[in-house]
């Protein structure tokens, strides 16, 4: 479950330098770089052999992979982006799926993201999972920063983006 209020980061980790997803305020870290479940797993493995205190991350600290009771959330990337997303710069995300119910029109693509558009790889996802499909002339048009597409992209993205499973793209 994620915090009503809570700073989520996307970065790479202290130990193997994979990018995952935090909560900055939750993560445990080492001199202030933030450790993956898997890293902080081994990182414990090793300090129980050799007597030490464990570390243990607050709940919240993964939010987008567990919930705070322990219990595994989705496995995989394909089933953390089952739907196309409608993400703005501001407001609400909203599944959108496509009119034919099978994959997007270049058309369709136009009006979600409100011109010419181009794909942006995910920073954490394969891009044979989703991709973002974003407005090509972002900057051009002075479009405003949108922060939840940019921490999925590990890059800055403007305007409204479609996060989209690649099946639904032709």
């Amino acid at each position: 479950m994620i915090r009503d209020e809570c700073m989520i980061g996307c970065g790479p980790c202290a130990v193997c330098k994979r990018f995952f997803t935090f909560d900055v305020d939750r993560v445990p870290s080492s001199h202030g770089e933030p450790i993956c479940r898997t890293c902080l797993a081994a990182v414990n493995r090793r300090k129980r052999s050799l007597g030490m205190p464990e570390w243990h991350p607050l709940p919240g600290a993964y939010p987008f992979d567990d919930g705070d009771d322990g219990t595994e959330g989705p496995t995989t990337p394909r089933d953390m982006i089952a739907h196309p997303i409608v993400i703005p710069a501001e407001g609400a995300p909203a599944i959108r799926m496509p009119a034919n119910g099978a994959d997007f029109t270049l058309e369709e693509l136009h009006a979600v993201c409100g011109g010419y558009i181009e794909t942006v790889r995910l920073a954490l996802v394969s891009p044979t999972v989703a991709l973002l499909v974003v407005n090509e002339e972002g900057m051009r048009l002075e479009l405003p920063l949108n922060p939840t597409a940019t921490r999925l992209a590990g890059q800055p993205i403007l305007g409204t983006v479609l996060l989209c499973p690649r099946r639904f793209l032709r």
